[in-house]
């Protein structure tokens, strides 16, 4: 995993990552790479918070993330808000990955386990820190891989996620 952090003036500072990877040879599916999802109410920087977990598995995989902390950017110019100093952040997450089926001879896939199909998975979120100067919330909303019947407008698709986190 290769991840930058650096300033951009008035608009805040920005992080960024992209992690790829390959396994090679043939192993049953709890050795590949299990991406990480998260079920809980819990921010975890690293996790596709609105991915469930063994949702996707795989192989050959790429992933991205970038996330702008935009300081006070938007919310200064906001009287009462300024006073409180919440922070915006914004962040978007990309993930697509391959599993060969090769591994199938190994293992069976669990029923609820999902292929990519040459789309990757994203989400994106906007989030309020500096909350009482120790708290985060994120607001996330999938965009792709949603179940059948669901659209990318259904409450599904979005989730609420918080976190510990002094930031100064």
């Amino acid at each position: 995993f290769i991840e930058h952090n650096t300033t951009l003036g008035i608009l805040g500072r920005i992080r960024y990552g992209i992690n790829i990877g390959k396994i090679f040879g043939i192993a049953a599916y709890p050795f590949l790479k299990v991406h990480e999802g998260n079920q809980s109410y819990w921010l975890f920087d690293n996790a596709f918070n609105k991915m469930n977990f063994f949702e996707f598995i795989s192989d050959k995989y790429i992933s991205g993330i970038i996330e702008n902390h935009w300081n006070g950017f938007f919310f200064d110019k906001i009287p009462w808000v300024q006073k409180a100093n919440f922070r915006l952040v914004t962040t978007a997450k990309i993930l697509l990955g391959e599993f060969s089926r090769r591994h199938l001879d190994e293992m069976i896939l669990p029923e609820f386990t999902k292929q990519f199909n040459k789309i990757p998975y994203v989400e994106v979120a906007i989030g309020i820190e500096n909350i009482l100067k120790l708290g985060r919330i994120d607001l996330f909303w999938r965009l792709t891989h949603l179940n059948p019947d669901m659209k990318i407008t259904d409450l599904e698709a979005f989730g609420i996620r918080a976190k510990y986190d002094i930031n100064f």
